[in-house]
């Protein structure tokens, strides 16, 4: 699962969504909807799928945002600038709108549903576990394939960013982000499970020279 923190923006009244805030700005600035098309350089995108009130809201990319912004801030009511401001003194920068956005990332082909295989073969990790009046062959119920997390972590993260795994198993997001170049923090309070999620990352890790640290 991805969890998010939803950008929201504060103006008059209640916090604004992205969608809502946009169209709040462009609006603020006394300019009609439909030169938003011109400022972006498009047909009706803009007002179509951008400033949109519904459902079908898209968001600008960076640099139709900048467009957006500078356009606004040109032409508006003069009054009222700077229009597209988070603190009502700067402008906000497409590099900034761009980091306000979820990362996702998809190869071109790629859907958001991913199928992949159970467990099987020298990827499962074996050994009888006692619980209640039930005994399990492989040590952990439900563990994760190692091909399905790395693709989860690829599409929404990147290089160095943190990765956390609260309820570890036995650590296929620690295992995947070491691999991937991203740092993971990890949790298991299962004493057999985090035994053998040590034991996996010792073992992944090693040939690739990188070092993890454990804790209590």
């Amino acid at each position: 699962m991805q969890y998010v923190k939803q950008a929201r923006f504060y103006a008059a009244g209640p916090t604004m969504s992205m969608q809502e805030w946009l169209r709040h700005e462009w609006q603020r600035s006394g300019l009609p909807l439909h030169l938003a098309n011109k400022a972006c350089v498009v047909l009706n995108a803009a007002t179509r799928k951008y400033l949109t009130a519904d459902h079908l809201w898209y968001y600008p990319p960076p640099e139709a945002f900048e467009r957006l912004a500078e356009y606004a801030n040109k032409h508006g009511r003069v009054e009222g600038r700077p229009y597209f401001s988070a603190d009502g003194r700067t402008v906000l920068s497409g590099a900034i709108w761009a980091r306000l956005r979820a990362k996702f990332f998809c190869p071109a082909g790629v859907t958001n549903v991913w199928r992949h295989p159970q467990v099987a073969g020298t990827e499962r990790v074996n050994g009888v576990r006692q619980r209640m009046k039930w005994k399990y062959r492989s040590l952990h119920g439900s563990q994760k394939p190692l091909k399905l997390v790395e693709i989860a972590i690829q599409a929404s993260t990147e290089k160095c960013d943190v990765v956390w795994e609260p309820f570890g198993g036995l650590c296929p997001a620690a295992i995947c982000s070491a691999k991937l170049g991203r740092r993971c923090l990890s949790a298991e309070i299962v004493q057999e499970f985090y035994t053998a999620a040590i034991q996996r990352l010792e073992h992944s890790v090693a040939a690739q020279g990188f070092a993890f640290g454990e804790g209590e």
